[in-house]
């Protein structure tokens, strides 16, 4: 018997020599110890190529060289074309109009391999992306996003647009950010991929140029409880030339705790209420999707003077209770020419006082001190004193006065004082420029004495009331 060393070496050399004598074929063998065993090649490896495809497009898919192997055997979906490569490693197709299993097996003399498989998906028509998303009318220089949907089985996608604008980021993606130029034109945006591109959604856009020419006039003081003048705001320019106004107010500063404010505060200018603190206003202009707000102006309101008292010095001074940088002294409510803080007596009668600080704001008048008969009377006045232009008017039906005057008359004082010098009405008028009707119903019937009294002049008359 022969030895087992032997037989292994004599079936190695009876494999060489069938190769050597049939070169046409080929074989997958094993040696061992009892003999020869035949076998069909291994398994190909990873097919090689692309998993996603178009209908249509030219695909190439391989795999390595498996030893052994004499031909491979492909096999591809329906309704695609092998073109060329059957039998070898490399397979070139023409992908059809569905997806598939690609598969492909080695083959020897002495059988096949098993199957290697590549799942192929078919890529889909893309559809028109959904409708741009974001503002179509806006301002110049604003900053905005545009977006879409995603579309199904979209890789990409191309944003174009307007001229002169620019696409800050996003490019390649459902939503860009753009900084918008002057002017108008089209949003586009078109999605790809790897089979191609769909058609593009579009949005008509308009960019108006920035408001400009806000401005406001101008920095004013007032006395407390004033009435600033009007302010005055500038016809602007821009946007798409028509606007609307809100005018804005702070009692905290220039930059911060601005709210609408009060009245009427839409409109090109705007006419503030009485003030009783420092007040800052700005006005904010909007057209279209533009808008701007004014620098602010500041209102100063400067302190008044408290309400003064007189405090009588025996028998022929008067002095005002608080000093100031000037004064105002009535009797009888006709302005006297002393100006101090002291004044001497001129005689009997009702005397107010007004103090005025170093910047010009005045106090209301004092409560008025009645001055007993003095023993020597200077300064007899008239009965009756009517400045020119002045008339005087009296409804005894309706107990009505009607005071008039051709000239404004500033700083107006009227009283009317009965026959013993007591104050039956007071009425200030800043300024006496049309005819002041004052109603008398509530006096009694009797004889008064009319006082008006202005920086300038005064007026006494008397006056009859009788049913």
């Amino acid at each position: 018997m022969t030895p087992a060393p032997f037989r292994f070496l004599l079936a190695a050399l009876l494999l060489i020599l069938l190769t050597l004598l049939s070169p046409s074929r080929s074989h997958a063998a094993i040696a061992n110890p009892t003999g020869i065993a035949w076998a069909p090649p291994a398994t190909p490896g990873a097919i090689a190529g692309s998993a996603k495809v178009c209908s249509g497009q030219d695909l190439i898919y391989s795999v390595e060289a498996v030893a052994g192997a004499i031909s491979y055997t492909w096999f591809v979906p329906n309704s695609w074309v092998i073109t060329a490569g059957q039998g070898t490693r490399q397979l070139t197709v023409t992908a059809g109009s569905n997806g598939g299993i690609i598969s492909v097996r080695a083959a020897n003399n002495d059988g096949e391999s098993g199957a290697r498989e590549l799942e192929a998906q078919l890529e889909k028509p893309l559809i028109q992306p959904s409708a741009i998303a974001g503002p179509a009318s806006l301002c110049a220089g604003s900053r905005v996003k545009y977006k879409v949907e995603a579309a199904q089985g979209a890789r990409s996608y191309t944003w174009n647009i307007p001229a002169g604008w620019a696409i800050v980021s996003g490019q390649g993606t459902t939503e860009v950010e753009v900084v918008a130029a002057a002017g108008g034109g089209i949003i586009q945006v078109i999605a790809a991929n790897s089979c191609g591109q769909s058609t593009s959604s579009s949005l008509a856009v308009r960019a108006y140029p920035p408001v400009s020419n806000n401005q406001v006039q101008s920095n004013q003081a007032v006395c407390a409880g004033q009435q600033p003048q009007t302010l005055a705001g500038s016809v602007p320019s821009g946007g798409e030339s028509i606007y609307t106004y809100l005018w804005e107010s702070s009692t905290k500063g220039a930059a911060e705790g601005f709210i609408p404010a009060a009245g009427a505060n839409n409109q090109q200018n705007y006419p503030p209420g009485a003030l009783t603190e420092t007040t800052w206003f700005r006005r904010k202009v909007v057209s279209a999707d533009c808008q701007h707000i004014s620098d602010a102006i500041m209102v100063k309101v400067l302190p008044v003077p408290a309400k003064p008292a007189i405090e009588q010095l025996g028998d022929k001074e008067l002095k005002a209770s608080m000093a100031g940088a000037a004064y105002e002294w009535w009797l009888n409510g006709v302005l006297l020419e002393q100006q101090t803080q002291i004044i001497t007596i001129v005689k009997a009668g009702t005397y107010t006082v007004r103090v005025q600080n170093s910047e010009g704001c005045s106090s209301v008048l004092s409560d008025a001190l009645e001055v007993v008969q003095q023993k020597e009377e200077e300064d007899v006045q008239p009965e009756e004193v009517i400045p020119d232009g002045v008339n005087i008017a009296l409804r005894p039906g309706e107990r009505q006065l009607i005071l008039s005057s051709k000239e404004a008359l500033p700083k107006a004082l009227l009283l009317m004082t009965d026959l013993q010098g007591r104050e039956v009405y007071r009425k200030e008028i800043l300024q006496l420029n049309k005819p002041v009707a004052l109603d008398l119903g509530r006096l009694p019937d009797g004889i008064y004495m009319l006082l008006l009294h202005t920086p300038d002049q005064y007026l006494k008359k008397k006056v009859l009331l009788q049913r």
